[in-house]
């Protein structure tokens, strides 16, 4: 628990308050009194062994989780980061400044350069202060599928979207502009594995195109999950959920084997994307539609997330009867479809192309009648295991400090009223595609009217029932009224 501070004792805030601008006040320079507050502040000397080793676990965990997202630089992880929790024990050093009572009037100082990692932070702070936190277990939460809807927007970018000619597009500039930092950050961890694999100390060879193009898949996901596409959806709700839960279960069952745990967070968590036009991408006679790279990121996503992840689409069939439609899935497990290369119009081919359906159901005629996204996801909803769906679009992530809530979060379905459970647990979205005003005043405007209205319909108004992003629904009561 003890991240942030409550309250600051007066004789410690006044005393700072006196110090000429600029100076940093050290424990010396408090009273007695002050010295013996600053003492009672410092968290980590009244937790027990097991809750401060819990909180060392999940802080570290969330420093990785950051460092991986190119929000840290290696120096700033290192300084975040906390050893171990004898090292905690003695206080400073050993506790990262962040977290250290004496820096409560030098925060700017002490977080992270990065402003999104700033704000995680700052905001998993605030959420740990809540007391008491209510209990959730993921053993007895409900099961949680979410379920993301796709049509056609991008899945994963190319290398010739990002350069061309042997120079950089002008999205590849903006990206680097605007994310100068965590461009900066992903070139320190790149240099750093390929030093580590290779061996050479030519730091600056590797920030040529040559480099670059021997580093395609990392760069264009970098690239991905900085613009509005499905990779960085899918990576954000596996990566942050799937760790997130494991992450809980290892503090609440301890002892429980590696493979049960795996398992158990399997069976509580699934991700559907009901890629509507997936069979279309794989079909070379039809020539709009055909898409081998979106293909290939589709194989990408099951490569990386296939234990969390399937993938529901409608195939459609000629028949002497006429067509007939079908709501297929795939998963990570399904072989590809006989016919080892799908030919390319370039000239080139890929290997495997669409893979074999686990299930195929038929459906009474064509599904699409009347809003595309909401019938794209009914034909998927059949494949979700989870009594809980979480509607999610394509151009949203997850974090993994939030994901930590989520036991939390579905013990609400068993709040009732009126002798019914609720229908939608409704979340603010967090919108980050806020650059310029224009953002802004659509990020605002879309709370107000699409989310805050819409919400006071369902209740106290009983008016109709509406969900919005990233909102958790009861499966069963949207069933009961055709769906979502």
């Amino acid at each position: 628990r003890g991240i942030g501070l409550t309250r600051t004792p007066p004789s410690i805030s006044e005393r700072v308050l006196q110090l000429p601008r600029g100076c940093r006040p050290s424990r010396e320079d408090l009273p007695p009194e002050g010295q013996r507050g600053l003492g009672a502040l410092s968290w980590w000397s009244h937790m027990s062994d097991t809750d401060l080793q819990s909180f060392l676990m999940v802080w570290n965990a969330m420093m990785t989780e950051l460092r991986e997202k190119d929000l840290l630089s290696d120096k700033e992880r290192k300084e975040l980061s906390i050893e171990s929790a004898e090292a905690a024990r003695r206080g400073p050093p050993g506790v990262p400044r962040l977290l250290d009572p004496m820096n409560v009037f030098q925060l700017k100082s002490v977080l992270p350069k990065n402003t999104e990692a700033s704000r995680r932070i700052i905001t998993f702070a605030r959420s740990v202060q809540m007391s008491p936190l209510p209990s959730g277990r993921v053993r007895t939460m409900p099961g949680l599928t979410v379920l993301i809807p796709h049509y056609s927007e991008t899945i994963l970018f190319k290398m010739d979207e990002l350069f061309k000619n042997r120079e950089s597009t002008e999205l590849m500039r903006y990206l680097e502009s605007y994310y100068g930092d965590e461009f900066a950050n992903f070139n320190e961890r790149i240099c750093d594995e390929v030093i580590t694999n290779s061996g050479s100390q030519d730091v600056e060879a590797t920030r040529s195109f040559d480099h670059f193009q021997h580093l395609e898949d990392p760069l264009c996901k970098w690239a991905s999950l900085r613009m509005q596409t499905l990779w960085r959806t899918v990576e954000g709700i596996c990566r942050a959920y799937g760790r997130a839960l494991i992450n809980v279960s290892e503090q609440q069952e301890p002892n429980l084997p590696q493979t049960e745990r795996q398992a158990l967070v399997c069976g509580k968590f699934q991700v559907v994307v009901a890629m509507q036009r997936y069979a279309l991408f794989a079909d070379p006679a039809k020539e709009k539609t055909y898409d081998i790279h979106q293909l290939k990121a589709v194989e990408a996503m099951l490569e990386a997330f296939g234990q969390w992840l399937s993938i529901a689409y409608i195939d459609e069939e000629d028949t002497p009867e006429g067509k007939r439609y079908y709501s297929c899935l795939v998963d990570a497990s399904c072989p590809m479809r006989s016919g080892a290369m799908t030919p390319h119009r370039s000239g080139a081919s890929f290997a495997g192309g669409m893979r074999m359906p686990k299930f195929r159901i038929e459906l009474p005629g064509f599904p699409i009648l009347g809003h595309g996204k909401s019938d794209n996801q009914n034909c998927a909803v059949v494949f979700t295991r989870g009594e809980i769906l979480q509607m999610i679009d394509a151009n949203q992530e997850a974090y993994f400090e939030s994901a930590l809530f989520l036991p939390l979060a579905l013990k609400e379905f068993e709040v009732t009223r009126n002798g019914r459970r609720p229908g939608i647990l409704g979340f603010r979205e967090h919108i980050f595609s806020d650059v310029g005003l224009l953002g802004r005043l659509a990020a605002d405007s879309e709370f107000a009217f699409g989310t805050l209205v819409q919400r006071t319909m369902d209740w106290p108004l009983e008016a109709r029932l509406h969900y919005g992003h990233p909102d958790m629904v009861d499966k069963l009561q949207m069933l009961q009224q055709g769906g979502v």
